[in-house]
């Protein structure tokens, strides 16, 4: 298993790192990847305020292109969750405030969590056996018989 926290956006290839962690799974292996949400609050607040710290410097992608991207890489998604609907640089939000904002935003816009996780698995096609008939026969005359 491969746990991957916020790798994908400050990768310049992330389709390189997928392929690299698809080589290194054994079959049937699960990697879970954490991804900044592009279209969340904190997504917004990069766009407005245009920070130059972390997390607000590396490429935001969406959880359909991060799919994608997975699914190109071989991996098979199972499952993409949203988390974290927290309102960026709000240090003096009460309690209160906050658990009233959290749910509101859970219930209206169910999406717009500030992290994605994926988990995916790697897949591989299934292989079929050849069988190959011996004819023990020839092969024991063969080595009896030097000019056979």
């Amino acid at each position: 298993m491969f746990i991957v926290p916020h790798m994908i956006e400050f990768v310049p290839e992330p389709q390189i790192l997928l392929n690299e962690i698809w080589t290194s799974l054994i079959p049937n292996g699960y990697v879970v990847i954490i991804s900044f949400n592009p279209y969340s609050l904190w997504g917004l607040y990069r766009k407005l305020k245009r920070e130059h710290s972390i997390p607000y410097v590396g490429h935001y992608y969406s959880s359909r292109k991060i799919a994608s991207m997975l699914k190109s890489a071989d991996f098979h998604v199972d499952e993409i969750v949203c988390c974290s609907f927290s309102l960026p640089r709000l240090e003096k939000q009460s309690r209160r405030a906050r658990n009233r904002w959290l749910a509101f935003a859970q219930l209206a816009w169910p999406s717009s969590g500030n992290v994605n996780i994926f988990l995916a698995r790697k897949t591989l096609a299934g292989v079929t056996p050849l069988t190959i008939e011996w004819n023990f026969r020839k092969y024991a005359k063969s080595i009896t018989e030097p000019g056979a």
